[in-house]
């Protein structure tokens, strides 16, 4: 394994690799193929340009791009003008299509590790793998804070995890320029 790992990995810095580090590193360490599922910084640009048209009923249903647009503005704290927001929600859905297109296609059994969100059942991968004509949608056992609301139509399984202090990230994001 390399000395730098997240170096050699192009690692995200907004992905604290001290959280993600140990999965990723675990996981390279086994004998099964650790495969990337996310969009290049040319196609997200592409995406956010022109969204494609996004095939299959259930992932552009309006209420699933309702709740994508939701989530999105609340996560950017309403700082964002609304006119870029369904480039946003776009670029979500492509990211959550091509993570359902590699899960499909990698060696099985298979493993897909994602944002809650991406996971979700009722707005994320498992609707793109419907969508892509899968009979049933994958299993989702979702982590979750105690006290986060999960539902059933979110997840199959959840793992509550403690709950952490809470950050106030709008107002640090209202206090940069």
């Amino acid at each position: 394994m390399p000395e730098n790992l997240p170096g050699a990995l192009d690692w995200s810095a907004g992905w604290d690799w001290r959280l993600y580090g140990p999965v990723v590193e675990y996981a390279l360490a086994q004998h099964y193929p650790l495969l990337s599922a996310n969009l290049d910084a040319v196609e997200i640009q592409r995406f956010y340009r022109r969204a494609p048209d996004l095939s299959g009923v259930r992932s552009n249903r309006a209420a699933v791009k309702n709740e994508l647009l939701g989530q999105i503005r609340d996560s950017h704290c309403g700082l964002l003008p609304e006119s870029q927001l369904p480039a946003m929600v776009a670029v979500q859905q492509q990211r959550d299509r091509r993570m359902a297109e590699r899960l499909l296609t990698a060696p099985t059994p298979a493993l897909l590790f994602a944002g809650a969100w991406h996971g979700r059942k009722d707005v994320g991968v498992p609707l793109h793998t419907l969508d892509l004509g899968t009979a049933e949608a994958p299993v989702v056992l979702m982590l979750a804070e105690e006290g986060s609301e999960v539902t059933s139509a979110m997840a199959d399984y959840v793992w509550y995890t403690p709950a952490t202090p809470p950050v106030d990230y709008c107002a640090q994001m209202r206090g940069q320029p």
